[in-house]
């Protein structure tokens, strides 16, 4: 028989000893087949792929008041953890003040979950959740979120797969602290977080027992900082990135991206201008608020005009959500 290879996607003969004409056709026509196989086999290959295999959507969290801006992770055992502020009354936690922090699990990849519950009581409530699991032993769970007026930020381990957790305070100061994230790798845990125009990252070396804080940014022109996404790479190395907006004539100037890096643990850091964005639309038309509809039936809610841009809806105190809004978390498994 033949000998043939693949190379680059195309199916190639090699040279054969045989000299007979018949052997070298039969051989040729063998060949033709085997790449139309190929062919036949890569294509149903990428049509499969591109058939979602997610299930039906869920219902999860609890059943009354809002659930908003879920966060989630998933463990190398089958654990998914979706962690969520609670506007609402949650049963069971007089101590509790809204927004609550909760926790709900699931144990078999989404199949089934378990009741969500508070992570940990709070008098003052509790915003801006962020759930990871460390990448190196692919169990240990972090969160992430604030609380006290929003002056503290916390940061809670756990190693039994959510059961118990230790808590302790990443920073603590007079201001209010907005947009936490969080990122981990074995003892190295890294959350950062704004200060108004301040950017900061408190950085712990000891699985979340103490913090250190740094400014990333000192000297920035007054206005926000908000953190947008974090990682550890396999060699130290610390990324966060984060956008910065100007105090004056937020809505028709431009916004800067960066992307931060630390190569000494969290102590220095250089900053790369990524990117600049154009200013955002005028959301003068739209005369007070704007209503959005989900593809989800029953999904309906209103927000306030500045919210057509993203730029204005960062800004801390320029508006709020209809109180009346219907968010719900809905879930699927793969």
């Amino acid at each position: 028989m033949g000998e043939f290879e693949i190379k680059c996607g195309k199916v190639v003969a090699l040279a054969s000893q045989e000299k007979s004409v018949g052997s070298r056709s039969s051989r040729a026509t063998s060949v033709q087949r085997f790449a139309l196989g190929v062919l036949l086999a890569l294509s149903t290959v990428q049509a499969a792929l591109a058939v979602s295999n997610f299930g039906p959507q869920r219902r999860v969290g609890y059943t009354t008041g809002d659930q908003w801006e879920p966060a989630l992770a998933a463990d190398g055992r089958g654990h998914i953890y979706i962690l969520f502020p609670q506007y609402g009354a949650v049963k069971d936690c007089p101590a509790c003040t809204a927004p609550t922090i909760s926790l709900q699990v699931s144990n078999d990849n989404g199949v089934s979950w378990e009741a969500p519950h508070p992570l940990v009581a709070s008098s003052t409530g509790q915003f801006d959740p962020q759930i990871v699991v460390d990448p190196v032993d692919h169990q240990t769970v972090y969160a992430s979120w604030l609380q006290n007026n929003k002056r503290d930020v916390m940061v809670a381990r756990s190693q039994d797969f959510g059961r118990n957790w230790y808590l302790s305070v990443a920073e603590r100061s007079p201001e209010d602290a907005d947009k936490p994230v969080l990122t981990v790798r074995g003892p190295d845990v890294y959350v950062g977080f704004n200060h108004e125009q301040n950017f900061l990252v408190a950085a712990s070396h000891d699985y979340a027992q103490t913090f250190a804080s740094v400014a990333v940014n000192p000297g920035a022109e007054p206005g926000w900082s908000l953190a947008g996404g974090a990682t550890v790479d396999a060699t130290g190395n610390v990324y966060f990135s984060w956008t910065g907006y100007g105090r004056r004539d937020l809505s028709t100037r431009a916004v800067s991206i960066y992307v931060s890096r630390s190569a000494d643990a969290g102590r220095k850091w250089d900053t790369l201008l990524l990117d600049v964005s154009g200013a955002p639309p005028d959301c003068s038309a739209a005369r007070g608020r704007l209503r959005r509809r989900s593809a989800m039936p029953g999904f309906e809610f209103e927000l306030p005009a500045a919210f057509c841009s993203l730029s204005l809806a960062a800004r801390p105190r320029s508006a709020m959500c209809n109180g009346n809004a219907n968010r719900k978390i809905f879930g699927v498994a793969g």
